[in-house]
C-alpha cells in the first residue's frame, strides 16, 4: 500500500516537474520567437541602412570575396550587383602599384589585431579603366572573418588639392622673385605684419622677411598719419589702386610707394586682413618733378610770348596750351586739355576739311605748309582768324606722335585788310560817282546860265524889234531857267549842311496833316503838267491826329524829295498816292506811284548820293541823283529809316519812311 502510494506521489511530483517543463519550454518557444522577429527586423535595419550610407559600401569574405555591395557601390564600379555579389574580389579593383600593400592589410585585419590602418587611400579602377583616388574605412565584423569597408570617391578633392597646391607653389615663387612688395598685414591703424616677401623687406632696407615680424606697420610709412588714411579708405573702398604716400626705411631715409590692397573680410563681413602690393616709384616722382619744372619753365616762356602754341596729338587732343591760346578761345587750360581740338573748337563748316589735312600731315605723307589760316571757334561763339606756323613732332624712334603750332590772332588785321578793300572800292566808286555828278552838274549848271545868256544877248540885239508880248515871253523863260539854276544850287547847299556836323535838326512836335499837304500843293505845278493826280488817302489813326518828333520843315524836305522823284518817274495820266498809318511807337508814312518802277537789287542803292536808275544802260531821266541821298540823311537824322520797294520795272514803286511818334503829353501841349 505504501508503495503504492509512495509510487503515486511520485508521479505527482513528476507530472508537476513535466507541467513545469511544458510551462518552461512554452516560454523558451516564445522567448524565441520574439528574439526571430527582433533579428529579423534587426536584419532589416541593417539592410536599410547599408543601402542608405551615402557611399559606397561592400561586405568582404576572408578569401577577398564581395559578397554584399550596395547601390553606391555599383555606381561607383559600374558592375550591377548580380555581377559583384559572390562572383568579383575586391582586389579586381585596384591598381597594380596598390594592390600588394591592400592584401597585406587584409591578411593583418584578420590575424594581428589592430596591425592594418583602419582608413587609407588607394586607386580604384571602374569598369571602363578610369582611375579613381579613394578614402577607404574598413573593419573585421565581430566574431567573424568578414569585414566591411566604406569607399569615398575624392577625386575631385585630390585633383582640387593638387591644383592648390599647384597654385600656392606658384605664388610662392612668385612672391618670392617679385620686383614689387608683396604684403599681408592686419587690419588695425597700428598694424602688423603678417608676410611680407623678400622685395618689401630689400625695399624697407632689411636682408629678409623674418627681419621684419616686429615691425610695426605705422612705423614703415613717413607720417602715421597716412596708415590710418590707408586704412579707412581700404576699409571703406574694399580696395585700392595706386595710392601714393612716402615710407621710411630702417636707416631712416624715405621713398616714394604706390600701394594696391583690398580688404579680405572674415564670415561675419569685418574686415580680417590687408593683402596688397608695394612699388617703389621714387625715381618715377623725381622724374615726373624734373619733367613739371621744365614743363612750368616751357609754360612760362609760351605765357610771356604773344602769340598762342597748341600741341595737338595724333589722337587729335590737345595736350599743352599756353596762357595766350586760353585767352583766345576763352576757357581755362583745365578745358582745353585732352578735349578733342577739332570737334570743340573748330567751327563745324571747315571741321571735316581741316581734319584731313591733320590726318595727311600725321601720316607722314606730306610736309606742313610754313603758314596756314583757318578759323577758330571761342566759347562765346565767335570766330577768331588764326595764322598758324606748323612743327611735326616725333618720338625718339622717329614716330609721328604729333604737332606743334603756333598762331598769330589776324582777325583784326583781316578785318582791316577786308574794310580797307571794300572802303578803297567804296572811295573809287564814289569817286566815280561824285566825276560823274560833278560833270553833270557842271553841265546843268552850264545848260541853265547859257540859255539865260541866249534870251539876254536876243534881247539886247533884238530889243527894237521885239513887242511887249516877245520880251514878256523871253524874260519868263530866262527866268525859269533862273530858278532851275537856283534849285541846283540850294541842293548842293542842303546836301553841304546835311554833312555837317554842327547843323543840327530842331526836335519839336509836328502835326504831320499839314506838312502833308504843304508838300503837295507845292508838288501841284510838277504834277499838272504830266496829268498826274496826287491825293492823301488820310489817317488810319482814328479820332485823334498823329504827332510826330522831328524838324517840320525837314520833314516837307523829305516829301517833296520822295513826291519829286515819284512824279518825275511816273507815267502821264497816273496817280501818286500818300499814305500813313502808326505801328507801335512810330508813323509810318508810304508814297505810293505807277511809274517805271525799280529793277532787281536797287531798291537800297537808290539812296545813295548821284545814284540815278538807269534803264538799258542810259540814264531815263535828268537830275543830280541827290534827291533821295537828301531824304534818306535826313530822315536818319530824326531818329527814322527810309526804304523802297517795287515789284519790278513798270510795276510801280512805293517809298516809306517812319518817325517817332510823340508822347501823349506832348500832345497836350500842342494843343
Amino acid at each position: 500500500m505504501n508503495d503504492t502510494i509512495k509510487t503515486k506521489k511520485q508521479l505527482i511530483d513528476e507530472l508537476k516537474k513535466l507541467r513545469r517543463k511544458v510551462s518552461h519550454l512554452d516560454k523558451l518557444k516564445v522567448k524565441g520567437r520574439k528574439e526571430e522577429e527582433a533579428f529579423s527586423e534587426s536584419e532589416e535595419k541593417y539592410r536599410t541602412t547599408f543601402e542608405s550610407t551615402g557611399t559606397a559600401t561592400v561586405i568582404i569574405e576572408e578569401d577577398t570575396t564581395l559578397s554584399t555591395v550596395n547601390s553606391e557601390f555599383e555606381r561607383l564600379c559600374g558592375y550591377s550587383r548580380e555581377e559583384i555579389e559572390g562572383k568579383k574580389s575586391w582586389t579586381e579593383f585596384v591598381v597594380k602599384e596598390d594592390l600588394e600593400r591592400m592584401k597585406e592589410y587584409h591578411r593583418q585585419r584578420r590575424t594581428e589585431e589592430g596591425a592594418a590602418p583602419t582608413n587609407y587611400e588607394f586607386r580604384f579602377i571602374d569598369r571602363h579603366g578610369n582611375i579613381k583616388e579613394i578614402f577607404l574605412t574598413t573593419a573585421v565584423i565581430p566574431g567573424t572573418k568578414r569585414s566591411v569597408a566604406s569607399l569615398l570617391d575624392i577625386t575631385e578633392r585630390k585633383r582640387a588639392e593638387e591644383a592648390l597646391r599647384h597654385s600656392e607653389e606658384r605664388y610662392r615663387t612668385l612672391t618670392a622673385n617679385i620686383p614689387v612688395g608683396v604684403f599681408r598685414t592686419t587690419a588695425d591703424p597700428e598694424g602688423h605684419l603678417l608676410s611680407v616677401n623678400p622685395a618689401l623687406a630689400r625695399m624697407f632696407g632689411y636682408n629678409k622677411p623674418e627681419a621684419m615680424s616686429e615691425t610695426r606697420v605705422a612705423d614703415l610709412y613717413l607720417n602715421h598719419d597716412d596708415r590710418k588714411k590707408f586704412v579707412e579708405a581700404v576699409s571703406s573702398a574694399g580696395a585700392i589702386s595706386n595710392y601714393e604716400v612716402q615710407f621710411k626705411r630702417k636707416d631712416g631715409t624715405s621713398f616714394w610707394g604706390s600701394l594696391n590692397a583690398r580688404a579680405v573680410t572674415d564670415g561675419s563681413g569685418k574686415v580680417a586682413y590687408f593683402d596688397g602690393i608695394l612699388e617703389d616709384i621714387t625715381e618715377r616722382k623725381r622724374a615726373e618733378e624734373a619733367l613739371r619744372k621744365q614743363k612750368e619753365k616751357a609754360q612760362r616762356y609760351l605765357d610771356i610770348s604773344g602769340v598762342m602754341f597748341v600741341v595737338i596729338g595724333s589722337d587729335q587732343k590737345v595736350s599743352l596750351i599756353n596762357k595766350k591760346g586760353g585767352e583766345i578761345l576763352g576757357y581755362s587750360e583745365e578745358d582745353i586739355i585732352g578735349k578733342n581740338w577739332f570737334d570743340n573748337f573748330l567751327p563745324e563748316r571747315t571741321r571735316e576739311d581741316i581734319k584731313a589735312r591733320f590726318d595727311v600731315l600725321m601720316s607722314g605723307e606730306k610736309d606742313p605748309d610754313p603758314y596756314f589760316e583757318n578759323p577758330i571757334l571761342t566759347k562765346d561763339g565767335e570766330e577768331r582768324i588764326i595764322l598758324w606756323h606748323n612743327t611735326i613732332l616725333t618720338d625718339d624712334s622717329g614716330k609721328i606722335i604729333g604737332n606743334l603750332s603756333s598762331g598769330e590772332d589776324i582777325t583784326e588785321r583781316k578785318q582791316y585788310f577786308s574794310d580797307l578793300n571794300e572802303y578803297s572800292k567804296a572811295l573809287e566808286s564814289l569817286l566815280k560817282e561824285r566825276s560823274e555828278f560833278f560833270s553833270m552838274a557842271s553841265h546843268e549848271l552850264r545848260t541853265p546860265i547859257t540859255v539865260v545868256n541866249g534870251y539876254l544877248d536876243i534881247m539886247e540885239r533884238n530889243l527894237e524889234d521885239m513887242d511887249r508880248a516877245q520880251i514878256h515871253e523871253t524874260i519868263k523863260k530866262a527866268m525859269e531857267h533862273s530858278e532851275r539854276l537856283t534849285l541846283l544850287v540850294e541842293t548842293l547847299l542842303d546836301i553841304s549842311k546835311i554833312e555837317d556836323a554842327k547843323s543840327i535838326l530842331s526836335s519839336e512836335v509836328c502835326e504831320i496833316e499839314p506838312i502833308v499837304k504843304r508838300a503837295l500843293n507845292l508838288c501841284e505845278h510838277q504834277a499838272q503838267e504830266k496829268q498826274i493826280t496826287c491825293h492823301f488817302e488820310g489817317f488810319d489813326c482814328g479820332d485823334r491826329k498823329p504827332y510826330v518828333i522831328g524838324d517840320a520843315l525837314a520833314i516837307e524836305n523829305v516829301l517833296l524829295n520822295i513826291l519829286g522823284n515819284a512824279i518825275k518817274y511816273s507815267n502821264e495820266g497816273s496817280e501818286v498816292i500818300i499814305r500813313c498809318d502808326t505801328e507801335d511807337d512810330t508813323l509810318r508814312l508810304d508814297c505810293i506811284d505807277q511809274g517805271i518802277g525799280l529793277p532787281p537789287g536797287v531798291e537800297k542803292r537808290i539812296f545813295e548820293e548821284f545814284y540815278r536808275v538807269e534803264q538799258g544802260g542810259e540814264l531815263k531821266k535828268s537830275g543830280t541823283g541827290l534827291g533821295l541821298s537828301i531824304a534818306r540823311r535826313l530822315v536818319e537824322r530824326m531818329g527814322g529809316r527810309i526804304w523802297a520797294h517795287s515789284e519790278g520795272l513798270n510795276e510801280g514803286t512805293t517809298v516809306s519812311f517812319t518817325l517817332p511818334l510823340a508822347k501823349s503829353k506832348n500832345l497836350a501841349e500842342k494843343e
